[in-house]
């Protein structure tokens, strides 16, 4: 939680504001550490449809912190459209901003998609070398929120819209009840209108 508020103080800089701008909203952070394993798959099929580990998307929160060992396969995807791989670097934690950063900042930040390839049984993953016994991807994840009653208010956006303040604990359900109907379940249980503070992803 400490590299996450130094973080915040960072992204605070960034955008001109005050060195507490996001720092004081975490003094009671809503945050989830998870330990993730993804087992070598077989390397056979087509290497343009690769197999996922874990699909593509986005974070709903503030910014997430990723600890990396063994094979690549964290990929972000550009402006452009492309994926692009995030490898393992030794001593360093994965940086990415979520949903309520890009709401928080009005779009002067974007919240990154990504998605994770498992390693690939004898073939390597990305540019790392074949091995005849490809170790698993371990990741560490702490997903660093806001507090839950933190006030939001949104800087305006590049056109001058300023959207309305709101809280991160909403703002965070907002965007995990989009994320449940977008599956298609739920419907009509998810409470009020179902529409997250500026607009689904």
């Amino acid at each position: 939680l400490d590299a996450a508020r130094g973080v915040a103080r960072g992204l605070a800089a960034a955008l001109g504001q005050g060195e507490g701008a996001f720092v004081d909203a975490l003094a009671h952070p809503v945050a989830q550490c998870v330990l993730l394993r993804y087992p070598p798959v077989d390397a056979g099929g087509d290497a343009a449809t690769p197999t996922i580990g874990c699909g593509a998307h986005t974070d709903c929160g503030l910014l997430t912190l990723i600890s990396q060992r063994g094979p690549p396969g964290l990929q972000v995807r550009s402006p452009a459209g492309a994926w692009l791989d995030v490898p393992p670097l030794p001593g360093t934690l994965v940086v990415n901003l979520g949903d309520l950063a890009e709401f928080w900042s009005g779009g002067r930040v974007a919240s990154m998609e990504h998605r994770v390839l498992p390693p690939r049984a004898g073939r390597g993953c990305g540019d790392a070398a074949p091995t005849t016994a490809t170790p698993p991807r371990d990741s560490i994840v702490l997903f660093s929120n806001a507090s839950y009653h933190a006030v939001v208010r949104p800087r305006p956006g590049a056109d001058g819209t300023e959207a309305a303040p709101t809280t991160a604990g909403a703002y965070v359900l907002g965007r995990l009840g989009m994320m449940w109907l977008a599956d298609g379940e739920g419907a009509g249980e998810a409470g009020g209108d179902g529409e997250a503070p500026g607009g689904s992803r």
